[in-house]
């Protein structure tokens, strides 16, 4: 069995969720939603610390996705600086078959994360505008049937190429 390490960057699912709600604002703003009830759909610094429980168990849900269609996985978190502001890092540490591909981790990460911003997007909008739910928590369910596909993928076991094994010789 091959270890693997899966990073989430927390600061970067921070951003997309704000760059995500900001648009979504904006698109209500401009099909003709009152100012203030498209205010409500952007997420700002103020509410990071009520979009940081939910991103937390987005990270746990994600734990146990791996640890139930892949292997059992351990999950660290730990803080670190960059820029000058503190952010954090979601490690996550599992076995793969030895045919598993390389290849789509990165893929895999990039998914993962995308997991972490829907769901969290789903549970928030659950409390602020419950009738936009259902489109987050449609794309969630979306990625993790992606996630599913990619931690299910194997490498086809290749024949050395100047094997002659099926000639036999009389």
């Amino acid at each position: 069995m091959k270890r693997i390490t899966l990073i989430i960057n927390r600061r970067n699912v921070e951003l997309r969720i704000q760059t995500h709600t900001f648009y979504t604002g904006e698109a209500r703003r401009e099909a003709g939603a009152p100012a203030m009830l498209a205010a409500r759909f952007q997420a700002s610094d103020n509410d990071l610390s009520q979009l940081s429980d939910h991103i937390q168990m987005a990270i746990d849900e994600l734990a146990s996705l791996l640890t139930k269609y892949l292997s059992p996985c351990t999950s660290n978190m730990s803080e670190y600086e960059e820029d000058g502001k503190s952010n954090i890092k979601y490690t996550f540490t599992l076995s793969v078959p030895p045919n598993f591909p390389l290849e789509c981790i990165q893929q895999i990460e990039n998914t993962m994360e995308s997991y972490a911003v829907t769901r969290t997007l789903q549970l928030w909008t659950a409390q602020h505008k419950p009738d936009e739910t259902p489109l987050a928590a449609g794309e969630a369910e979306r990625l993790m049937m992606q996630m599913r596909q990619l931690m299910a993928m194997r490498q086809r076991p290749k024949r050395p190429y100047n094997c002659d094994k099926n000639i036999i010789d009389i």
